[in-house]
Parts: structure tokens; sequence; C-alpha cells
């Protein structure tokens, strides 16, 4: 049997956050359109940087406990 521990549900949260943000960046439905120049581009850029950091703040967690 498995057992789930606050580790196992952070490292859950942060796979399910890296596949959130892979598929919003290969999603055609953007909050801004890729059509535009520069803007396009960084809100997907924005997303992954946002799960960048969320996932440094994961693992400072995972390994102070």
């Amino acid at each position: 049997m498995i057992q789930k521990t606050k580790k196992s549900a952070l490292l859950l949260t942060t796979v399910a956050a890296w596949f959130t943000s892979a598929a919003y960046t290969v999603s055609p439905i953007d909050l801004i359109p890729d059509i535009l120049p520069v803007l396009g581009q960084l809100d997907d850029l924005f997303g992954i940087f946002v799960v960048g950091l969320f996932t440094l703040y994961a693992v400072w967690r995972w390994k102070r406990e």
C-alpha cells in the first residue's frame, strides 16, 4: 500500500502545475493571443516562470521537512 505523506502531496501538486503550464503553453486559447508579436509569447513565458518559482518553493519546503 502506498502511504500518502505531505512530501508526496508536494510532488503531486508540482507535477500537476507543470502539466497545466505545458497545456496552457501549447493551447490555442490564451489570455493574450500569440498573434501579437511580443505579448503573446510573454504570457506563456510568465506562466512557465510562475510554475518554476512554485517548483523552487515546493523543493525548499520538501527539504525543510
